[in-house]
């Protein structure tokens, strides 16, 4: 019960002793992270959300020891889901933490199209290396926006007021896709960015942490894709 209790805002619950987060009372303290021994929080209570409701096998025992067998998930998602599960196979962080930049601007992972995610991050160094590390691994391809946030990571960069100058690169992404859906971290909510740019553009708040944003992109992506181009058509 640590991470109910650590929670600032009531976002966690215990149920079968696994965590279930209210993802729109969670604002990413990461507190539940820093008490939970377990790392349930991190990990395996979030994969509820990419497991299909009919699956009989994975949600009762929450143990997901065979993804591989599994046959309601594809190839990839089986990758994304193993990666939140193990993340050290992919990620890795320093021991100190530094501000350490890296170049800003857009950048693409694999073969992006015009109709490919646009992501925007930071220039916090491990942060980016990471993201596209991530995306590789998942065999995903993406346009990825780098702010200049003097080399903050994204929860400090917010908090600080660095992760800003979104607005200076719209016409560049506006030539690399055909939709205006810009993919932000959950943390950027609070700054209420959706209202600073122009009417044109659409912003999703994906995951917070990084091992998650390859299986939310393969479920989310294209209906995200379907409901804009739907909606452009109106």
């Amino acid at each position: 019960m640590a991470c109910t209790y650590a929670c600032p805002v009531g976002a966690i619950k215990i149920k079968d002793k696994t965590p279930i987060i209210d993802e729109e009372k969670c604002f990413s303290c990461f507190n539940c992270v820093e008490v939970c021994k377990e790392r349930e929080v991190n990990r395996k209570a979030r994969i509820e959300n990419y497991i299909p409701k009919n699956c009989k096998i994975c949600s009762p025992c929450r143990i997901y020891s065979d993804l591989e067998s599994c046959s309601y998930l594809n190839d990839k998602m089986k990758l994304a889901l193993d990666l939140m599960l193990n993340p050290d196979k992919v990620i890795s962080y320093p021991i100190e933490d530094k501000t350490i930049p890296s170049k800003t601007g857009l950048l693409e992972v694999g073969k992006p199209d015009k109709s490919s995610p646009v992501l925007v991050t930071g220039n916090y160094l491990y942060t980016v290396s990471n993201l596209l590390a991530v995306l590789d691994y998942c065999d995903i391809d993406a346009h990825v926006l780098c702010l200049d946030t003097s080399g903050y990571c994204t929860t400090l960069a917010i908090t600080l007021g660095y992760f800003r100058g979104l607005e200076e690169y719209l016409n560049e992404i506006a030539d690399k896709v055909f939709h205006r859906i810009l993919i932000l971290p959950k943390q950027a909510k609070i700054l209420n960015l959706d209202n600073s740019l122009s009417e044109m553009w659409e912003v999703v708040y994906g995951p917070s942490k990084l091992e998650e944003i390859p299986a939310f992109l393969l479920k989310n992506w294209k209906k995200i894709l379907e409901d804009y181009t739907l909606e452009s058509m109106i």
